[in-house]
């Protein structure tokens, strides 16, 4: 039972905690923000408009996670509508918008009709 306890706990340790295991979820956030962006672009495409919130994506049939792991459970990715623009990105491992470790999608420059922005 305690060996159990131990094993868990350095999982734990190892996944959330540390910095090997913070960097591992930056990847993992980044993969899923560029592929979220693919999502809102098809949004658009379908209805003319970006999507006023990430839980429009909730209803959907098909796996779209708007949920940033980075954070408590339950928080969802930092996204504005601006109209012709939208912004989303992950507070990061600091979980404050707006920082340094902020995680951005990466977008390849070649994708110019695309309306994502770094900034508003």
């Amino acid at each position: 039972m305690v060996f159990t306890v131990i094993v868990y706990s350095t999982l734990f340790y190892v996944g959330f905690k540390s910095e090997f295991g913070k960097k591992g979820w930056e990847t993992h956030v980044q993969m899923q923000l560029n592929t979220l962006i693919k999502h809102i672009e098809y949004y658009k495409l379908e209805n003319g408009v970006y999507p006023d919130s990430l839980q429009q994506f909730k209803s959907m049939n098909e796996f779209i996670s708007i949920t940033d792991p980075t954070q408590s459970l339950g928080t969802y990715y930092n996204y504005k509508n601006l109209g012709d623009k939208y912004l989303l990105f992950s507070s990061g491992k600091d979980r404050i918008p707006n920082t340094e470790d902020d995680i951005f999608p990466e977008i390849n420059s070649n994708y110019e009709n695309i309306g994502w922005t770094k900034n508003p």
